[in-house]
């Protein structure tokens, strides 16, 4: 694994998820906007999972570029 300053490290970062039935998941890579959200079934774009999360948190699940051209992004606390 390469770390953040291009180190090549054995370094595991590990997230623990207290209650990810409550939580919104996104893949841009593998997820699709007709699942659910879930960890299993995350939503492909952005925009799906934030319009779903309804006071939840959003977890996105791979690295890239989200679109959200198509409308501005409020996210609130």
């Amino acid at each position: 694994m390469t770390g953040a300053n291009g180190v090549v490290t054995d370094d595991v970062i590990v997230r623990v998820f207290e209650d990810a039935e409550q939580a919104v998941f996104v893949d841009g890579e593998l997820g699709n906007d007709e699942g659910d959200g879930s960890m299993d079934s995350p939503y492909l774009t952005l925009r799906r999972g934030i319009d779903a999360a309804s006071g939840r948190d959003v977890y996105v699940r791979s690295v890239g570029t989200y679109d959200v051209s198509d409308a501005p992004l409020s996210i609130a606390a």
